[in-house]
């Protein structure tokens, strides 16, 4: 159960877009018209697809961000100097 609940907090654009993807295949296979599922089979793929791409950048930008040092200024110091701290 652990190991769910990692993997929806670590990836939630890909369960955004599945999710999605899936209420729109379902919708769309309530009507009789073969070319309306044909379209929705295809918006599945792109939905997943983009999905896996927005998370992709997400934690890249996660990672990125990790491995930066914080500005002084971000960080609230106002004057950095070299005297010991006493």
């Amino acid at each position: 159960m652990n190991a769910l609940i990692d993997f929806l907090k670590k990836n939630p654009v890909r369960i955004k877009a599945a999710l999605v993807s899936v209420l729109a295949l379902f919708s769309d296979f309530i009507s009789p018209d073969l070319q309306g599922k044909i379209v929705s089979l295809v918006m599945l793929a792109v939905s997943i697809l983009g999905g896996e791409i927005a998370q992709r950048v997400e934690n890249k930008k996660t990672n990125d961000a990790r491995l930066s040092d914080i500005p002084v200024e971000s960080a609230g110091i106002s004057h950095v100097s070299d005297a010991p701290i006493a």
